[in-house]
């Protein structure tokens, strides 16, 4: 496709977002709609057909509406796929190892936030899919603000991630599916740049959880 036809698929898709004369509140409910909207139009037009295969390949549980009981839709992960491989390849230029000793059953994968923004959740998620064969899907556990979040709530849900609760944790892994989890919480989110790879306090849930359920646990180092 042109950049001509880049541009205009944006333009549509951006239509009508002017943030003038609105409070902080709208405006920043309107600039994450913006980006959900950016990010969809351009991942739409960089998903290859290899891509979307892989995405088919995950194992999933969904019900008649193409949805499983958490909401996570593949329909709609493969709108921002290419966007996604794009930042892995090109723009971290991400290397991973022993990606493949994640096996296919039920797992918990561990790591600490380094900023205020989950590119690190989503671009481990992106090595599982990308790297591993068979390709996996992770399940991230998010914190309880996330919902509660306009436009960011309904993305999250669609794209496959849970509100981090016990329950839900439990349920996930019954259903033999893989988590991704940060113990580090909401702190994680706090760090200073100089302390991104230091680790803050956290609880034992996920150790408990691990126990109770007979699940492998993994650190990304």
């Amino acid at each position: 496709m042109s950049r001509f036809g880049l541009r205009s698929r944006l333009a549509r898709a951006l239509a009508g977002r002017s943030i003038r004369g609105v409070d902080a509140t709208e405006a920043l409910a309107r600039f994450i709609e913006f980006l959900t909207r950016a990010g969809a139009a351009a991942g739409e037009i960089a998903t290859s057909d290899a891509l979307k295969a892989r995405l088919d390949r995950i194992p999933t549980h969904l019900g008649p509406y193409g949805v499983d009981p958490f909401g996570f839709d593949p329909s709609y992960v493969k709108r921002y796929a290419g966007f996604v491989s794009w930042i892995y390849h090109h723009y971290f230029r991400c290397q991973t190892f022993g990606v493949d000793n994640l096996p296919d059953g039920r797992a918990i994968v561990v790591a600490n936030h380094s900023g205020q923004l989950p590119f690190d959740g989503a671009m481990i998620n992106a090595a599982v899919l990308l790297e591993r064969e068979p390709p996996r899907y992770l399940r991230s556990m998010i914190e309880r603000f996330v919902p509660a979040t306009p436009f960011a709530s309904a993305f999250m849900s669609r794209s496959g991630q849970v509100l981090g609760t016990p329950e839900n944790a439990k349920r996930l892994l019954a259903a033999e599916e893989a988590l991704l989890v940060f113990p580090e919480g909401v702190r994680g989110l706090n760090k200073e740049f100089r302390k991104r790879s230091r680790l803050k306090r956290f609880g034992h849930v996920i150790m408990r959880l691990a126990i109770k359920t007979d699940t492998t646990v993994f650190k990304v180092f």
